[in-house]
């Protein structure tokens, strides 16, 4: 007489003797197909998402970027000094009102949207 087998549970990892005595071979068949899915699928989740590796990429590439900036901006201020004067104030300058101007703008445009 066939058994109905539950798929609602989870393969355990694991074979209890009562089921060896009574599917044998099968039984750990499907034990150790289970462990293989659950490895691929793991495995599959974390490198198989182009977008995953697209956003560190993205993330990565700035990161560089704007160290290499910050570092060939030091660099020309410890050479040259009038560097710092004539080309890194001007700009920390220009961040810092333009920080203010879009947090009072906002301040200002909370209820209203575009959409």
């Amino acid at each position: 007489m066939a058994r109905k087998i539950d798929f609602e549970d989870p393969v355990p990892d694991w074979i209890p003797d009562k089921v060896v005595a009574e599917f044998q071979h099968d039984a750990e068949k499907t034990v150790r197909r289970s462990r293989r899915r659950r490895r691929r699928a793991s495995v599959a989740a974390l490198l198989g998402s182009s977008e995953v590796w697209w956003a560190a990429f993205v993330v990565f590439c700035g990161l560089a970027l704007g160290a290499a900036v910050i570092g060939g901006l030091v660099y020309a201020v410890v050479v040259w000094p009038w560097v710092g004067l004539f080309i890194v104030a001007p700009a920390g300058v220009l961040f810092a009102v333009s920080f203010v101007i879009a947090a009072r703008t906002r301040e200002r445009w909370r209820g209203w949207s575009v959409w």
